[in-house]
C-alpha cells in the first residue's frame, strides 16, 4: 500500500507543476504581444525600424 501513496503523490505533483507551467506560459505570451510604440521615420538616414523589423523582433526571444 505504501507504494501507491507515493505514486499518487507523484502524479499530484506532476499535474500541479504542469498547470503552473501552463499559466506561466500564457502570461508570458500576453506580455510579449503588447504593441510597440510607433517609431519616428522622418529621417531617411541611418537605422530605421520598419514593420518587417518589428515583426522579427517580436518573434525572437529577448
Amino acid at each position: 500500500m505504501q507504494a501507491d501513496n507515493h505514486r499518487r503523490q507523484f502524479f499530484k505533483t506532476l499535474v500541479g507543476a504542469s498547470a503552473a507551467t501552463g499559466v506561466l506560459t500564457l502570461t508570458s505570451c500576453k506580455e510579449k504581444n503588447k504593441p510597440t510604440p510607433p517609431v519616428n521615420t522622418a529621417s531617411s538616414h541611418g537605422y530605421h525600424e520598419t514593420q518587417h523589423i518589428r515583426d522579427y523582433y517580436r518573434t525572437i526571444n529577448l
